[in-house]
């Protein structure tokens, strides 16, 4: 009866990720500002460990996310040598890191800031701030720096990816439609106007954003003639 019953409260709290992160505070969790959390049913942080977790600012947790802070593996000792070795560690997540779907964040765990962790990793000790690392166990695959090359290198292509999906969808793609890809044909003034209004998760509000030297077209008619 009173699992059946924290069941339902914490199905209720996991309705939004405002509401879940809400929840892991008043059980203990310290979590930063600006934390998001995209799908709150899919995501688990250890309401049984809450106290050992902590989530620095600008965090994004995306779907099927697991953060751990203890381990039951215990029980299989207990049953034949008769004792409870139970193991428990603070698990440290710090700022302005972005967690990849279906990655599991093992207890004990510290994660530096400014951290890059790609899908399906399942992340374990001390990952050193400003990188990328991704697999089972998760592995630094390159520097924040080096990523950003390859963000840059690969932008255009992504841009024409982009338009060809709203294309499928409609037939007449707008200017508004190709949204941060716009910098590569808009103008620095009209770019600073739309990020100024726009809302990036996990991008503080006050942050200067410029995206003027990516842009490489004069115009969004330039850019369609150029890839059709």
């Amino acid at each position: 009866m009173i699992k059946q019953i924290l069941r339902k409260l914490i199905y209720r709290e996991k309705s939004s990720g405002e509401k879940y992160i809400a929840y892991c505070k008043r059980g203990g969790a310290t979590i930063g500002n600006n934390v998001t959390v995209y799908s709150a049913k899919n995501t688990t942080i250890d309401e049984t460990s809450l106290q050992h977790i902590f989530i620095g600012d600008n965090t994004q947790i995306t779907a099927g996310v697991i953060i751990l802070a203890h381990d039951y593996s215990y029980s299989v000792l207990g049953n034949i040598y008769g004792e409870l070795p139970r193991q428990q560690r603070d698990t440290i997540i710090g700022k302005n890191v972005f967690i990849g779907m279906n990655s599991i964040i093992l207890m004990g765990s510290n994660i530096g800031d400014n951290v890059i962790i790609g899908a399906g990793s399942v992340v374990s000790g001390r990952i050193p701030s400003n990188t990328v690392c991704a697999g089972n166990p998760a592995k630094i695959i390159c520097s924040l720096d080096q990523f950003l090359v390859k963000g840059r290198t690969r932008f255009e292509e992504s841009a024409r990816c982009y338009y060809a999906g709203i294309k499928r969808k409609k037939q007449n793609v707008t200017e508004e439609d190709m949204i941060i890809y716009r910098s590569l044909f808009t103008e620095k003034s009209e770019m600073e106007r739309y990020i100024a209004y726009g809302k990036f998760c996990g991008v503080e509000n006050e942050k200067i954003i410029n995206m003027e030297n990516y842009r490489k077209y004069k115009t969004f008619n330039d850019f369609m003639e150029d890839i059709q």
